[in-house]
């Protein structure tokens, strides 16, 4: 029969054993929470059913007569300043050929065929095969969906359902008098348009951390690139958004162009910061509300202003998360 301090020595390492057994148990990986309000990646929910992949088959099974079209039908072909994307190249050709192609059948009040008869006469190719490319470009338009309502701000705030093109930063309370109209073409004003769009999403509701990789429940991050003016390449003062994904990855969309998930060199982005965005130039990260942000006008009462917004002397920070270890 064992004594009673035998007893009180088993029963408080058995209690050490439950304590640290429930401590082990309630050990788990750090979750970063504004990888568990992120989106997955899924571009086919704004590019329609015309994947990135369809749209490089249907370039290269057309390049020549593709470049043909762009020599004959329009007196300016694109250039770099119009597809900065080396990578991404014909894809964003094939998008904006299509909405070239269709604003220029309605225009002239024309159809598809009567559109490829004069180019086939125009640039000397077969007839078929012009139209086939016309009625391809317009398949292209027509099942493009949400992805010519959203721009890369759009993208950003996952606002989907924006019933026009080219959603701003603080387009909520600026939707046509925009504050970019007059320091868009300026070089000297790029500070002054750096300022107006980080006002400009604060306004819309997104949490500017700075340069701070910053993380808060129920948020999740997107980082914002500006581009400088440069009035000798006809190049304005433009920004360019980038949202993460839950996998920690990142995607953006470029204007109207389709969603992807490479940057503008062809490679994944895993580290943004990293990232090939040509001469954009790094300015921030924000938080974003889960679910995003609906970008349409807000209609204000009579009487009623809209908010003014005064950007604190630090960014606001949440909860630092840790950066992974590069691979």
């Amino acid at each position: 029969m064992r004594s009673l301090s035998e007893i009180k020595t088993s029963l408080l390492r058995g209690s050490a054993s439950l304590v640290a057994l429930f401590s082990l148990s309630s050990m788990s990986p750090y979750q970063d929470p504004s990888l568990l309000a992120a989106e997955e990646y899924n571009p086919t929910l704004w590019n329609g059913p015309i994947s990135n992949e369809d749209l490089h088959q249907s370039y290269f099974t057309r390049r020549d007569i593709i470049s043909k079209l762009e020599k004959s039908m329009f007196t300016h072909p694109r250039t770099n300043r119009d597809l900065p994307r080396a990578a991404h190249r014909p894809l964003d050709l094939m998008n904006l050929l299509a909405a070239d192609v269709h604003n220029s059948i309605e225009a002239n009040n024309s159809t598809a065929a009567e559109y490829a008869r004069a180019f086939s006469y125009q640039a000397g190719v077969p007839y078929y095969r012009a139209l086939d490319l016309i009625f391809t470009l317009e398949r292209i338009h027509r099942e493009q969906q949400f992805q010519d309502n959203a721009n890369c701000y759009g993208y950003a705030i996952n606002d989907r359902n924006n019933d026009f093109y080219a959603v701003n930063p603080g387009s909520r309370f600026h939707p046509y008098d925009t504050p970019f109209a007059d320091i868009t073409n300026d070089p000297a004003r790029y500070d002054e348009f750096v300022r107006t769009t980080i006002h400009g999403a604060v306004s819309d509701g997104l949490v500017y951390t700075g340069n701070e990789f910053a993380s808060r429940r129920g948020h999740y991050r997107v980082a914002l690139f500006i581009r400088p003016a440069n009035q000798d390449q006809n190049i304005i003062n433009e920004f360019h958004w980038v949202r993460q994904n839950n996998d920690g990855t990142w995607s953006h969309k470029y204007g109207n162009q389709n969603v992807t998930n490479i940057d503008f060199a062809g490679q994944p982005i895993t580290d943004v910061r990293r990232a090939d965005f040509d001469n954009y130039r790094f300015i921030g990260y924000f938080l974003v509300p889960q679910g995003g942000i609906d970008g349409s006008p807000v209609q204000l009462r009579p009487g009623q202003s809209p908010p003014v917004i005064e950007l604190p002397p630090g960014p606001e920070i949440i909860v630092t998360a840790p950066r992974r270890a590069p691979t």
